[in-house]
């Protein structure tokens, strides 16, 4: 599978209502992303979408492979985000998953590449499923589902 296609990981996600991850690099690898990722979030499939980007202070010089990747994924994503230090990843990463799982769509995080080369602080000893796990999910009681059920039974028409 290419790292990016994104179209595996919806897949996956889809049938599995897990996170799917998708990685790319600037420029032309962040462009491939947009049908898969626009076809998860039209089926409502959480996704993570990392891109690379060049460096900070690059950006805004109209440097090959330069494209605004927050405007570009603004219309797909429901969380969008740079990273730009170090020190808000791990805040970014959780808000972004969290965001994608919860509201069923694309979250977007771009890293650009002198970010990626510096030094990381350390990460809480695990990271565990449960940081990114849903708390509050609602679930009607089996009685009312029922309930429902019957309901439409008798209707003649459901629409």
């Amino acid at each position: 599978m290419k790292r990016q296609e994104p179209l595996p990981p919806r897949a996956q996600a889809k049938l599995s209502g897990d996170l799917a991850v998708c990685v790319a690099c600037q420029g032309p690898g962040a462009i491939h992303l947009l049908n898969g990722l626009y076809d998860a979030a039209l089926d409502h499939v959480p996704v993570l979408a990392i891109t690379g980007q060049i460096p900070r202070d690059q950006i805004g010089t109209g440097r090959p492979q330069e494209i605004d990747q927050l405007r570009l994924f603004g219309d797909v994503a429901v969380y969008n985000q740079e990273v730009r230090s170090p020190e808000n990843l791990e805040a970014l990463l959780s808000q972004a998953v969290r965001e994608a799982l919860v509201r069923r769509g694309v979250a977007h995080l771009s890293i650009p590449s002198d970010v990626m080369r510096l030094p990381a602080p350390a990460l809480p000893p695990e990271l565990s499923k449960e940081r990114f796990e849903l708390r509050s999910i609602i679930r009607p009681p089996l009685s009312e589902i029922l309930r429902a059920g019957k309901i439409l039974d008798r209707a003649s028409r459901v629409t």
